[in-house]
């Protein structure tokens, strides 16, 4: 006797579409001859483009086979939420552990110096921002508000001393908008008034002293102050990402509704000799994932239609999860958190597909799978069984027989 599959639907039809695309795309323009593309280092052929899509697109279909219930939505969100704490904390005490970068390189850990005896790892922003989600929604992640407020200023310790000035921006999208969802109006503007406070101290302290060499502080206060950014060399940064940009749209102007694909790019570039971080070719840059804007190298690789259709689909979910959030205030904690969680996820990565993240990522289609699956579970119609009426008059029909 075979099991039917419980499969709840976790891609709305927008997201379908622009997935297809990709296919589609690359049958126009195939790659034939692979690279070895890796991120930080040399070797680009595009090939890493389609697989970074070809992933998020079974990941978002294929999670309505797995999570097809509400309680393994949330249970699947407290492990991951286990595993970013134990991984984060375990990245936080390597950052001071010199001795440990060519582990964490060998592990394909992305890790620079920033002074003697401090490390920058730029993965923790990732596990610094859900720690972050974690506290600010203690009822979902069943956490003690005691430990909901460590589990925030842990997080946000991650993400400072990262030095990664996108995610500092992307968090300060993500905190206002998980707590304007649950209607902590009051939190809102302590967390405002706190924020004007620091960023008001950090342009003062930056222009009064050289903090570039202060881990995490010194790249960020380049955000606030031109001093602190000409010290760490953000503004060299800064005008290379400019300059790939603006390159960026020039080349997506060739062919703006279906892109240009990746597949020319394996022909006319040499995997062994391209440096993405030195070379003046923009397309590698750009296929590389290197540009540092999600929006630019999509649009180039496939078109501009396929970003509009994909902003739209991660808008439309922000949309449905801060409305859910705000209905469900007061009668399911649990069910408003999750939604008030997600809604501030995708807004931060609307922004931060402009700075750092490309439309890939997978926690990014991961939100999106679980949101949908979520609303699916959550909105069935429950079968009411109709009373039955049960009749103890004797039929007519029915003669007792004779004695």
């Amino acid at each position: 006797m075979t099991k039917k599959l419980n499969y709840v639907p976790s891609c709305n039809r927008l997201i379908f579409f622009c997935f297809l695309w990709v296919p589609i795309r690359f049958l126009m323009n195939p790659i034939t001859k692979l690279g070895t593309s890796v991120e930080g280092g040399k070797g680009v052929s595009g090939a890493n483009a389609y697989f970074g899509y070809a992933l998020a697109a079974i990941l978002i279909v294929t999670l309505g086979c797995v999570l097809n219930t509400r309680k393994k939505v949330i249970d699947t969100l407290r492990w991951a939420f286990r595993v970013c704490f134990i991984v984060g904390v375990g990245l936080l005490i390597c950052a001071f552990i010199p001795a440990s970068q060519p582990y964490l390189s060998m592990f394909g850990v992305p890790v620079s110096n920033y002074s003697p005896g401090v490390l920058r790892i730029l993965s923790l922003p990732v596990f610094g921002m859900f720690i972050v989600g974690a506290g600010l929604c203690p009822r979902l992640f069943r956490i003690k508000p005691i430990l909901a407020i460590v589990f925030f200023m842990l997080g946000m310790g991650m993400i400072i001393i990262s030095g990664d000035r996108g995610s500092v921006a992307s968090i300060l999208i993500f905190i206002p908008m998980v707590l304007f969802a649950q209607k902590r109006y009051l939190s809102i503007a302590a967390f405002s008034l706190s924020a004007f406070i620091s960023i008001a101290a950090l342009h003062e302290v930056s222009n009064l002293m050289d903090v570039s060499q202060v881990p995490g502080i010194g790249r960020i206060a380049g955000l606030v102050s031109t001093k602190a950014a000409e010290d760490s060399g953000g503004n060299a940064s800064a005008e290379w990402r400019y300059e790939v940009w603006n390159k960026g749209v020039s080349l997506i102007m060739e062919a703006p509704l279906t892109g240009k694909g990746y597949g020319h790019l394996s022909k006319q570039l040499n995997p062994e000799e391209v440096d993405i971080f030195t070379s003046d070719n923009y397309e590698a840059v750009l296929a590389a994932g290197a540009a540092h804007n999600g929006y630019v190298s999509a649009a180039y690789g496939f078109g501009i239609p396929f970003v509009v259709g994909i902003l739209l689909a991660l808008l439309y979910r922000m949309c449905i999860h801060m409305i859910t959030g705000m209905h469900t205030y007061g009668k399911d904690t649990e069910l408003c958190q999750f939604h008030a969680l997600m809604a501030g996820y995708l807004f931060s990565y609307v922004v931060g597909f402009y700075t750092y993240a490309e439309l890939s990522t997978a926690i990014v289609w991961f939100i999106v799978g679980a949101g949908i699956i979520m609303d699916h579970v959550t909105r069935a119609p429950k079968k009411e069984i109709s009373p039955v009426s049960i009749s103890t008059k004797t039929p007519d029909s029915f003669v007792p027989a004779s004695a």
